[in-house]
């Protein structure tokens, strides 16, 4: 079965929730509460996230994290990625355990085309496109942000 990893389940809830209110800077705090994360391991996600340009993080008193780039260039795809690595259903058409049997194994075709519809559907669905299935486009936003995000 092929299964997608909580690192990645949870980068992109906490990205999601980012894009639901993109003008405001992010606490991991807080994002580890609403989306019910540890911090550290959010602290690990968002580490590779930053390293891949996603988000950025300001610091200081009034500091925390925003997302880089506009909500439709951030794909479900290129998340996956980061978090996973390359999008492959057996280990053995992946580049880092090339199987011997590649070049005559009769079944590899059709595990580079289960492979390649994943990665077309991952990337065809973008941030923007899971923020406007429960919110109104006007809540996704693309701008940087001024200040934190407070709590009630």
């Amino acid at each position: 079965m092929l299964k997608i990893s909580t690192k990645t389940r949870y980068a992109i809830r906490a990205l999601v929730e980012m894009a639901n209110d993109s003008k405001q800077l992010h606490l991991l705090d807080q994002l580890a509460l609403h989306q019910n994360i540890s911090r550290k391991y959010l602290e690990n996600i968002f580490a590779l996230l930053k390293k891949g340009s996603i988000v950025q993080s300001k610091v200081g008193k009034n500091g925390g994290f925003y997302l880089r780039e506009k909500l439709e260039t951030i794909t479900l795809l290129r998340i996956y990625e980061l978090m996973e690595g390359e999008v492959e259903v057996v280990s053995c058409r992946s580049r880092k355990r090339s199987c011997p049997r590649l070049s005559f194994c009769p079944v590899s075709p059709v595990w580079s085309e289960v492979s390649a519809q994943i990665k077309k559907t991952l990337a065809s669905k973008s941030l923007k496109d899971l923020c406007e299935i429960n919110r109104t486009e006007a809540n996704c936003e693309e701008s940087k942000p001024a200040s934190k995000k407070r709590s009630a």
